[in-house]
Protein backbone atom coordinates (compact mmCIF):
# COMPACT_ATOMS: atom_id res chain seq x y z
CA UNK A 1 0.00 0.00 0.00
CA UNK A 2 1.41 3.60 -1.04
CA UNK A 3 0.91 6.40 1.72
CA UNK A 4 -0.30 9.62 0.65
CA UNK A 5 2.47 12.04 0.91
CA UNK A 6 -0.11 15.29 1.67
CA UNK A 7 -1.88 13.40 4.13
CA UNK A 8 1.21 12.47 5.97
CA UNK A 9 2.59 16.20 5.63
CA UNK A 10 -1.12 17.67 6.65
CA UNK A 11 -0.76 14.95 9.68
CA UNK A 12 2.56 16.41 10.70
CA UNK A 13 1.70 19.86 10.26
CA UNK A 14 -1.13 19.08 13.12
CA UNK A 15 1.14 17.98 14.85
CA UNK A 16 3.02 20.67 15.50
CA UNK A 17 0.71 22.86 16.08
CA UNK A 18 -0.82 20.79 18.77
CA UNK A 19 2.41 21.25 20.44
CA UNK A 20 3.35 24.62 20.42
CA UNK A 21 1.53 26.46 22.95
CA UNK A 22 2.02 29.76 21.60
CA UNK A 23 0.49 28.97 18.32
CA UNK A 24 -2.74 31.11 17.56
CA UNK A 25 -4.90 28.07 17.51
CA UNK A 26 -3.72 26.47 21.19
CA UNK A 27 -6.56 28.65 22.91
CA UNK A 28 -10.06 29.06 21.40
CA UNK A 29 -9.84 32.75 21.92
CA UNK A 30 -6.21 33.68 21.30
CA UNK A 31 -3.12 34.34 22.24
CA UNK A 32 -2.37 34.18 25.95
CA UNK A 33 -2.50 37.66 27.82
CA UNK A 34 0.22 37.96 30.37
CA UNK A 35 -1.35 38.53 34.43
CA UNK A 36 -0.75 41.84 35.76
CA UNK A 37 -0.79 41.53 39.64
CA UNK A 38 -2.83 44.10 41.51
CA UNK A 39 -1.73 47.28 42.62
CA UNK A 40 -0.98 47.62 46.45
CA UNK A 41 -3.77 49.36 48.63
CA UNK A 42 -1.17 52.39 49.11
CA UNK A 43 -1.35 52.51 45.18
CA UNK A 44 -4.54 52.92 45.40
CA UNK A 45 -5.23 55.21 48.14
CA UNK A 46 -6.75 59.13 46.91
CA UNK A 47 -4.24 61.53 46.02
CA UNK A 48 -6.09 64.16 47.94
CA UNK A 49 -5.85 61.28 51.07
CA UNK A 50 -1.77 61.94 50.62
CA UNK A 51 -1.91 65.24 49.91
CA UNK A 52 -3.84 65.78 53.47
CA UNK A 53 -1.85 63.27 55.00
CA UNK A 54 1.47 65.32 53.92
CA UNK A 55 0.23 68.13 55.22
CA UNK A 56 -0.71 67.32 59.27
CA UNK A 57 2.61 65.45 59.07
CA UNK A 58 4.52 68.56 57.85
CA UNK A 59 2.12 70.73 60.80
CA UNK A 60 2.97 68.26 63.52
CA UNK A 61 7.04 68.26 62.26
CA UNK A 62 6.55 72.57 62.47
CA UNK A 63 4.87 72.85 65.33
CA UNK A 64 7.80 70.72 66.92
CA UNK A 65 9.91 72.44 65.32
CA UNK A 66 8.55 75.71 66.49
CA UNK A 67 8.02 74.60 70.14
CA UNK A 68 11.53 73.89 70.03
CA UNK A 69 12.88 76.82 68.86
CA UNK A 70 10.61 78.69 71.52
CA UNK A 71 12.46 76.81 74.30
CA UNK A 72 15.89 77.43 73.13
CA UNK A 73 15.17 81.25 72.24
CA UNK A 74 13.84 81.46 76.00
CA UNK A 75 16.99 79.90 77.39
CA UNK A 76 19.17 81.92 75.23
CA UNK A 77 17.50 85.07 76.73
CA UNK A 78 17.37 84.13 80.23
CA UNK A 79 21.19 83.16 80.10
CA UNK A 80 21.51 87.01 78.26
CA UNK A 81 19.52 88.64 81.26
CA UNK A 82 21.39 86.58 83.66
CA UNK A 83 25.03 88.00 82.29
CA UNK A 84 23.57 91.52 81.93
CA UNK A 85 22.53 91.61 85.49
CA UNK A 86 26.04 89.65 86.81
CA UNK A 87 27.65 92.25 84.69
CA UNK A 88 25.73 95.53 86.52
CA UNK A 89 26.36 93.89 89.61
CA UNK A 90 30.42 93.22 89.31
CA UNK A 91 30.13 97.38 88.50
CA UNK A 92 28.63 98.45 91.14
CA UNK A 93 30.57 96.28 93.22
CA UNK A 94 33.28 98.30 91.88
CA UNK A 95 31.80 101.35 92.18
CA UNK A 96 31.16 100.79 95.80
CA UNK A 97 34.66 99.99 96.51
CA UNK A 98 36.04 102.68 94.65
CA UNK A 99 34.02 105.18 96.88
CA UNK A 100 34.75 103.52 99.66
CA UNK A 101 38.60 104.79 99.32
CA UNK A 102 37.52 108.19 98.70
CA UNK A 103 38.04 109.84 101.23
CA UNK A 104 40.90 107.88 102.35
CA UNK A 105 42.74 108.22 99.69
CA UNK A 106 42.53 112.21 99.69
CA UNK A 107 43.90 111.82 103.56
CA UNK A 108 46.74 110.02 102.09
CA UNK A 109 47.35 112.14 99.49
CA UNK A 110 47.48 115.26 101.47
CA UNK A 111 49.21 113.64 104.64
CA UNK A 112 46.24 114.46 107.22
CA UNK A 113 46.99 113.04 110.49
CA UNK A 114 44.07 110.05 111.48
CA UNK A 115 43.80 112.68 114.70
CA UNK A 116 42.50 115.66 112.56
CA UNK A 117 40.67 113.52 110.15
CA UNK A 118 38.73 110.65 110.88
CA UNK A 119 37.38 108.04 108.99
CA UNK A 120 33.84 105.62 109.65
CA UNK A 121 31.44 103.72 108.25
CA UNK A 122 33.56 101.92 106.56
CA UNK A 123 35.32 104.41 104.78
CA UNK A 124 32.49 106.54 103.73
CA UNK A 125 32.25 109.26 106.50
CA UNK A 126 34.98 111.41 107.70
CA UNK A 127 35.36 114.22 110.29
CA UNK A 128 37.97 116.98 109.24
CA UNK A 129 38.77 119.05 112.35
CA UNK A 130 40.49 122.61 111.44
CA UNK A 131 42.08 124.52 114.15
CA UNK A 132 41.18 127.90 114.46
CA UNK A 133 42.52 130.64 116.51
CA UNK A 134 42.10 129.28 120.06
CA UNK A 135 41.26 125.49 119.02
CA UNK A 136 45.28 124.15 117.87
CA UNK A 137 43.77 120.85 117.43
CA UNK A 138 43.26 119.83 113.60
CA UNK A 139 44.70 120.33 109.99
CA UNK A 140 45.89 123.58 109.01
CA UNK A 141 44.07 125.67 106.36
CA UNK A 142 46.53 124.42 103.42
CA UNK A 143 46.06 120.75 104.20
CA UNK A 144 42.10 121.46 104.51
CA UNK A 145 42.10 123.44 101.33
CA UNK A 146 44.53 120.82 100.08
CA UNK A 147 41.66 117.93 100.90
CA UNK A 148 39.20 120.33 99.49
CA UNK A 149 40.77 120.10 95.77
CA UNK A 150 41.67 115.99 95.79
CA UNK A 151 37.97 115.44 96.66
CA UNK A 152 37.50 117.47 93.15
CA UNK A 153 35.03 119.74 94.88
CA UNK A 154 33.30 122.59 92.37
CA UNK A 155 34.15 125.35 92.77
CA UNK A 156 30.93 126.95 93.59
CA UNK A 157 30.88 125.09 96.96
CA UNK A 158 34.89 125.99 97.44
CA UNK A 159 33.70 129.81 97.10
CA UNK A 160 30.74 129.20 99.39
CA UNK A 161 33.08 127.52 101.99
CA UNK A 162 35.03 130.37 101.44
CA UNK A 163 32.37 133.09 101.99
CA UNK A 164 31.13 131.33 105.30
CA UNK A 165 31.22 133.41 108.36
CA UNK A 166 30.17 132.44 111.95
CA UNK A 167 27.13 134.08 111.40
CA UNK A 168 25.67 131.79 109.00
CA UNK A 169 25.29 128.57 110.93
CA UNK A 170 25.68 124.68 109.82
CA UNK A 171 25.82 125.05 105.76
CA UNK A 172 25.52 121.92 103.87
CA UNK A 173 26.26 121.16 99.64
CA UNK A 174 26.33 117.87 97.49
CA UNK A 175 27.85 116.82 94.29
CA UNK A 176 28.59 113.33 92.79
CA UNK A 177 26.85 111.35 95.20
CA UNK A 178 29.33 113.21 98.39
CA UNK A 179 27.67 115.50 100.92
CA UNK A 180 29.76 117.93 103.08
CA UNK A 181 28.60 119.80 105.95
CA UNK A 182 30.75 122.66 107.66
CA UNK A 183 30.60 125.20 110.07
CA UNK A 184 32.96 128.05 110.47
CA UNK A 185 34.16 130.43 113.45
CA UNK A 186 37.28 131.53 114.01
CA UNK A 187 38.33 130.58 117.06
CA UNK A 188 37.39 127.17 116.00
CA UNK A 189 38.01 127.20 112.28
CA UNK A 190 36.20 125.13 110.26
CA UNK A 191 35.17 122.12 110.83
CA UNK A 192 33.46 119.80 108.61
CA UNK A 193 32.02 116.46 107.87
CA UNK A 194 31.94 114.87 104.58
CA UNK A 195 29.76 111.67 103.67
CA UNK A 196 29.76 109.78 100.48
CA UNK A 197 26.93 107.89 99.41
CA UNK A 198 27.65 103.86 98.29
CA UNK A 199 25.84 104.88 94.95
CA UNK A 200 25.93 107.98 92.51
Amino acid sequence: MVSDPLSHSHSDSDSDSDSDPDSPEASPHGPKTPIVPPRPIWFRVHPLVVGAAGAVAGLIVGVGLFGVGSALSDVAETRRQDAQRATAEAAAARDRAARSTLLSNAVASCGLDSSDAEIGDEGLTLDLENRGQDDYAGVSSADLWCFVEEMKTPSSIVSHKEQTTSMDGRQVEEFDGIEVSWSYHPDRGMDSIWTVARSK
